[in-house]
C-alpha cells in the first residue's frame, strides 16, 4: 500500500509525498509488460513473438516508468477525493525530485514523488439571508410607455399619405436634385431623385430649414449631412443612386425641389386592429394599453432582477473573502500558459475575483441542488432559434437544428451555465430582502447601462 506524507505550508497550500513500495509496483509492471509484448511490433519478430527477455531489455524501463506514473496519479487523486479537497489548478510535482533509473531487474525498495497542491479551505457561506437588502427597481411611468408603444404600433401598421402644406420630423421626402457648383448648377452634373428621411438629417440647421418648407419648395443641401455615419460608397449607391460601374466624380452640393412629402398615418383603432395585435379578448383601447403595461412591466422586472442578481454576486464575493493559494496559483497559471511570465502580479487580482465567484457558484449549485436537464437545454435552443428566425421553420426542421446544436459541446456548456445561473439566483432571491423602489424608465436605463458597462469593463480586464 502507498504511504502519504503531507506538509501543510498554510491553510490553502501543502506538499504531498506519495511513496509506493516495489511490492505494489511489480505486479503492475509484470502485467503491463506482458500486454506490451503481445502487441509490440519488433523488427525481426512476428507481432507478439519476440522473446520476453528481449522485450524487457528494450522496453522494460519505459513500461516501468509508465506503470509508476499511472499508479501515482491514481493514488494522488484518490487522496484528494477521499479528503474532500477542492483543488485549484492542478497538483504540480516539485522540481527537485529524487531521480530513479526504473531498472526492472533491480528495482528500488520504494519510489516517491512529491506534489505541490493548492486548494480552497473550508468556509461557511455568508451573504444569503434576510438581513441582506436590495432595491428592486419598478417603473413609475408604465402608462406613458404604453401610450408611446400603442402609438408606435399604430404608425407601424399605418398607411403613408402625401401631404401638401407642411413637413414634420418623421416625414419622407422625394427631392428632385441637381448637382451644384458654387452658386449655379454644374454643367453636365448629376441629376437624380433623392429620398430624404427628415429625422435622419444630421445638420441641425438644415433640418430646421427643411421643417419650415412644404411640397414644391426648393433648397440647397450637402449630401453628407443627410444621414449620420455614411461613407462615400454608401452615399454614391444609396443616396445619389449612381450605378456601380459609373466612376464619374460627383460633388457634395445639390439643390432640389420637394416633389413629394410622405407621412405615415396611424392605423385606426378598429376591432380588427385590436384583435389582430392583442387577441380576441381585447376590445377597447384601454384594454390594449393595460396589456402593453403588463408586458412592459414583465420586461423591466426581468432586467431589474438581473441588476439585483449582479449586486448579490458582488456582495457574495465581498463577504466571502476566503484565502486563495496565491503563490501556487501564479506559478501554475504561468506553467499552464494562462499568464505570460512577468504578468502574473498584474493579472492575478482580476483572475482572483473570477475564481472566487466560480467557487461560490459551485457552492450555490450544490446548496440549491441545481440540475439542468437535456429538455431544458433543448428548450433554450428552440427559444434562441425562434428569436433568430421568428418561427419560420416547421417543427421537424427546427428539431433538426436543435439536434445539431446539442452536439456542440461548447454551446451546450454555455447554455447549461446560463440556465444554472438563472436557477441559483432565482433561489437566492427568496433568501434576501427585496425593497421595491420606483424610478422612471429614463432613470432605469441609466442605471442598467452603467451596470452593463461596468460588467463589460470587468470582463475586458479579466481577458487581459
Amino acid at each position: 500500500m502507498p504511504t502519504f506524507s503531507r506538509l501543510d505550508l498554510d491553510q490553502t497550500h501543502f506538499n504531498l509525498t506519495i511513496t509506493i513500495p516495489k511490492e505494489e509496483i511489480k505486479p503492475k509492471v509484470d502485467s503491463d509488460l506482458k500486454r506490451f509484448k503481445q502487441r509490440a511490433a519488433i523488427k525481426g519478430f512476428r507481432p507478439g513473438h519476440a522473446p520476453a527477455h528481449y522485450v524487457k531489455s528494450l522496453y522494460g524501463a519505459s513500461v516501468f516508468y509508465d506503470a509508476f506514473t499511472k499508479m501515482v496519479s491514481d493514488h494522488l487523486y484518490g487522496y484528494l477525493s477521499d479528503n474532500n479537497l477542492m483543488v485549484l489548478g492542478q497538483p504540480l510535482p516539485l522540481e527537485n525530485q529524487q531521480k530513479y533509473t526504473f531498472n526492472i531487474d533491480q528495482p528500488e525498495p520504494e519510489y516517491s514523488i512529491t506534489y505541490e497542491v493548492g486548494h480552497v479551505p473550508d468556509f461557511e457561506l455568508q451573504g444569503l439571508d434576510k438581513h441582506q437588502q436590495y432595491d428592486l427597481l419598478e417603473i413609475s411611468d408604465l402608462n406613458t410607455l404604453a401610450e408611446k408603444d400603442f402609438t408606435s404600433l399604430r404608425e407601424k401598421v399605418g398607411k403613408p399619405v402625401s401631404v401638401e402644406d407642411d413637413i414634420q420630423t418623421k416625414d419622407i421626402l422625394k427631392v428632385k436634385s441637381v448637382e451644384f457648383e458654387g452658386s449655379t448648377a454644374r454643367k453636365g452634373g448629376w441629376e437624380t431623385t433623392i429620398t430624404i428621411f427628415v429625422d435622419s438629417i444630421v445638420d441641425s440647421e438644415l433640418k430646421q430649414h427643411v421643417l419650415a418648407l412644404k411640397k414644391g419648395d426648393s433648397f440647397r443641401f450637402n449630401v453628407n449631412q443627410l444621414e449620420d455615419g455614411r461613407n462615400g460608397t454608401f452615399i454614391r449607391k444609396y443616396i445619389l443612386n449612381l450605378p456601380e460601374e459609373d466612376e464619374r466624380e460627383v460633388g457634395d452640393e445639390f439643390e432640389g425641389v420637394i416633389e413629394d412629402v410622405s407621412r405615415l398615418t396611424p392605423a385606426d383603432v378598429t376591432p380588427e386592429f385590436l384583435s389582430t395585435n392583442f387577441g380576441e379578448n381585447v376590445t377597447t383601447e384601454e384594454e390594449a394599453l393595460k396589456e402593453i403595461e403588463k408586458a412592459t412591466a414583465i420586461y423591466y422586472r426581468s432586467r431589474a432582477e438581473a441588476l439585483v442578481m449582479r449586486q448579490i454576486q458582488d456582495r457574495l464575493i465581498e463577504m466571502n473573502q476566503f484565502a486563495l493559494p496565491e503563490v501556487f496559483l501564479k506559478r501554475w497559471l504561468v506553467m499552464d500558459g494562462t499568464f505570460a511570465p512577468g504578468t502574473e502580479d498584474e493579472r492575478f487580482p482580476s483572475f482572483a475575483v473570477s475564481l472566487r465567484w466560480s467557487i461560490l457558484r459551485d457552492r450555490l449549485v450544490k446548496m440549491f441542488d441545481v440540475t439542468v436537464s437535456k429538455e431544458e437545454i433543448e428548450r433554450e435552443f428552440i427559444l434562441t432559434l425562434n428569436g433568430y428566425f421568428r418561427g419560420q421553420f416547421p417543427p421537424e426542421m427546427m428539431m433538426g437544428f436543435v439536434d445539431r446544436m446539442m452536439k456542440d459541446k461548447k454551446e451546450v456548456e454555455r447554455v447549461t451555465n446560463t440556465i444554472e445561473y438563472e436557477k441559483i439566483f432565482r433561489a437566492a432571491l427568496d433568501l434576501v430582502t427585496l425593497n421595491p423602489k420606483m424610478v422612471s424608465s429614463t432613470e432605469f436605463h441609466a442605471i442598467f447601462d452603467a451596470a452593463r458597462e461596468e460588467v463589460e469593463a470587468e470582463n475586458a480586464s479579466q481577458a487581459g
